[in-house]
């Protein structure tokens, strides 16, 4: 494999990981901003600085966490299909070519 297409392959699956990541970060803070409001008008709780900051970096930390473990596991998802296609790609091809 050329350096070019080398690159192109690293420079598109950081574009992927991030467009991936952008988009459970936005799920998940909305999904915490509804929870939060609701629960602290639920209670009638007033949200200071301190609450907000301390739940901002909580919600940063777990934003992280899951976006990286779900990067991960459909990296393993997608490693495990293509192998399971090119082998039985593989098998077929061994099959037909000992029949001619």
């Amino acid at each position: 494999m050329r350096k070019e297409e080398l690159r192109h392959k690293l420079l598109r699956g950081i574009y992927n990981y991030l467009i991936f990541f952008l988009l459970v970060a936005f799920l998940v803070s909305c999904s915490m901003l509804l929870f939060i409001n609701v629960m602290a008008d639920s209670l009638k709780l007033t949200l200071t600085s301190e609450n907000i900051g301390l739940a901002a970096k909580l919600t940063f930390g777990n934003v992280v966490f899951l976006s990286i473990l779900f990067t991960v596991v459909d990296a393993g998802r997608r490693k495990l299909t293509t192998e399971k296609i090119f082998l039985c790609k593989l098998i077929l091809w061994k099959h037909f070519a000992s029949n001619f």
